[in-house]
């Protein structure tokens, strides 16, 4: 995550485990209810962002999804990786940044020991997730 940061910018506080646990609930209630609903579970395969690619959740992808994020770059956000050993760590970042979220797929692209990257507004109405299958490379999507 250290060279997410140094390239995104903002400041980096890693939150207590605690309240990391709970940003990913809250996310998981804003984003996934109706995976719980129907399944029992807030969860697809283990896959958190699932609630989008099996249509449980309204997202945008592609150009959509890079404008609806573009709109996003000076927020203080919420931001966790669930992969290379990150999983559960989940850091508050804070304004300004260097450079905006969706500068990010490049970066991804070239080093691809990280997971997925996921980027929720500290008001959960918007979340991005940057996967790391190409038919979902990036998807975007306001909470309803």
């Amino acid at each position: 995550m250290y060279q997410i940061s140094e390239y995104v910018g903002g400041e980096w506080t890693e939150c207590p485990r605690s309240e990391g646990y709970a940003v990913i609930q809250k996310w998981r209630t804003q984003f996934s209810s109706p995976v719980k609903e129907s399944t029992g579970k807030w969860t697809i395969d283990s896959v958190d962002w699932h609630t989008f690619s099996h249509g449980y959740h309204p997202f945008e992808t592609s150009t959509h999804a890079e404008f609806g994020l573009s709109n996003h770059s000076n927020d203080s956000t919420f931001v966790w990786s669930t992969g290379n050993g990150f999983d559960e760590k989940v850091f508050l970042v804070s304004p300004p940044m260097k450079r905006r979220w969706v500068d990010l797929l490049d970066f991804l692209d070239a080093h691809t020991n990280y997971f997925d990257l996921y980027i929720v507004g500290i008001e959960y109405d918007w979340t991005c997730v940057l996967t790391h299958e190409e038919d979902f490379e990036i998807i975007y999507a306001e909470s309803s």
